[in-house]
């Protein structure tokens, strides 16, 4: 619920500001979710008083009054709060004490007679700073939050990862964070995209500022430029309200586009003019807004090759390419897995409420020769599985996931095996079989002889399965029900 505070002498005007800004008109007309709390005070000694009681949003202040002037109360006001929204309202005569009063702090002025029309246009314009504030406020606060939960676990300046591809990752953040250049983050999926980005913009100027994410493949051209450049009540069909865009609420910070390879060409247009002048207009709105963002970028498609499709702009393409940082999957840089676990773990434990400290050399062993499609958001997920289930103090083997242990296959072994196999004379056929029979009656081993799972990990039917146990003669012992 937003707060109004009306402070002015003359009792017929506070009652007639307080009726019309009340009036359900000007509610629909502001589109808040809930009515305005209007409050009055008939001088400014009392108008001060119920500022630093109720402490409302806005301010609506006459300039002449009897005692404290306006002009004193916002003086006063700038004192308690200086991000506070003052609206004076004058007589035409007194327009230099108005421009005096902007000048200390105000807000906007608004001329007596105070007409309804115009009283809610500057309201709106005011509830509508309040609003990009807020949401401002609260995006430092969640980004603060996820930075101190990252640190907490982990350095920051350590990053994640010991092997040389990340190290020199990690130098070329430290060297571009410091600079506003725009920065294209390429990886497959799960690679840890955002984190860097985060990375690059907790070591920047920018840190104090908002880190404002956008996933620009989640959602429709329509709603994907409402979310980037916010849209004016009325815009379109369930527009309700005034919305802030994602650029807005980055201003002094840092937006994240991720996903970018997914937008349309129409998006792209208004998006390079962003890039390029820094300004645009919301959905439905003739307004110019100007902003101030760094930018960085993330995608999994090969941008060069959708330029070359016709799917991406050239000069956008060129305008993010600026300084280009390419994260290698983690099937490549297995030697950071321990780390990543370990940072999991901890990420973890108190949420899952687990009694894990550690995980034994085996299970990482298990966890290195795995290839990881998922990359870095998979293991994540394997280790928040394992915390969950487990009830040691040590992951091991045994808490894996069924379909990373079925993975267990040693290269180096299976090639001697090759070689030692076809030496006596074996057919290929015969040895394909007995792999096929081999990985059956492992699978079997790790899934206590159920037939429905053990089929269920080979990707086959259960009458398929059947099949191969009577072809190679694999007797299953029969469960005891007694």
């Amino acid at each position: 619920m937003k707060r109004v505070l009306i402070i002015d002498d003359h009792e017929a005007i506070r009652i007639g500001l307080k009726t019309a800004i009340e009036n359900e008109d000007t509610q629909r007309f502001l589109g808040l979710p809930s009515k305005i709390e209007v409050f009055t005070a008939a001088s400014g000694e009392e108008g001060i008083g119920i500022f630093k009681q109720k402490t409302p949003d806005l301010v609506l202040t006459d300039i002449k009054m009897d005692k404290m002037s306006g002009i004193d109360v916002i003086r006063e006001i700038m004192k308690i709060d200086r991000q506070a929204i003052i609206i004076v309202i004058t007589a035409y005569a007194s327009i230099e004490n108005a421009v005096e009063a902007v000048r200390l702090g105000a807000y906007d002025y608004i001329e007596k007679p105070v007409r309804i029309a115009e009283l809610r246009k500057r309201l709106k314009q005011a509830l509508s700073i309040i609003q990009q504030r807020e949401e401002r406020t609260r995006l430092i606060e969640n980004n603060r939050i996820l930075t101190e939960e990252i640190k907490s676990h982990f350095l920051f300046e350590d990053f994640i990862g010991r092997s040389r591809k990340i190290q020199e990752i990690v130098s070329i953040i430290k060297k571009v964070a410091s600079t506003d250049s725009s920065v294209l983050i390429t990886g497959e999926s799960g690679t840890g995209k955002e984190m860097v980005a985060r990375y690059i913009h907790e070591l920047s100027d920018r840190r104090d500022g908002p880190f404002v994410k956008v996933n620009c493949g989640a959602l429709t051209e329509t709603l994907l430029e409402s979310e980037m450049f916010g849209h004016e009540k009325g815009a379109f069909t369930g527009a309700i309200r005034l919305k802030l865009g994602r650029f807005e609420l980055a201003d002094g910070g840092t937006i994240f586009l991720d996903e970018i390879g997914e937008i349309s060409l129409s998006t792209q247009v208004k998006l390079l003019r962003v890039l390029q002048e820094r300004e645009f207009e919301r959905v439905g709105g003739e307004k110019t807004i100007n902003v101030n963002v760094r930018v960085i970028a993330a995608t999994n498609k090969d941008l060069r090759e959708e330029v070359k499709a016709g799917r991406f702009r050239e000069d956008l393409y060129y305008r993010l390419y600026v300084v280009p940082i390419e994260i290698p999957p983690l099937r490549e840089r297995t030697e950071d897995i321990p780390d990543l676990a370990e940072f999991f773990i901890k990420k973890h434990r108190e949420r899952t409420r687990s009694k894990v400290k550690g995980i034994t050399e085996r299970a990482l062993n298990v966890l290195m020769k795995y290839p990881w499609p998922g990359n870095i958001r998979e293991l994540e997920n394997v280790i928040e599985q394992t915390l969950v289930l487990s009830s040691g103090e040590m992951i091991d083997i045994q808490d894996l996931p069924l379909y990373i242990k079925t993975h267990l296959c040693d290269d180096r072994s299976l090639s001697d095996s090759i070689i030692s196999r076809f030496s006596t004379g074996m057919n290929l056929e015969d040895f394909l079989s007995r792999i096929e029979r081999d990985i059956i009656v492992k699978t079997l081993n790790l899934t206590n002889n159920d037939r429905q799972e053990t089929a269920r990990l080979l990707g086959i039917k259960p009458s398929a399965l059947q099949h191969k146990l009577s072809k190679y003669n694999i007797e299953i012992p029969q469960k005891n029900d007694s």
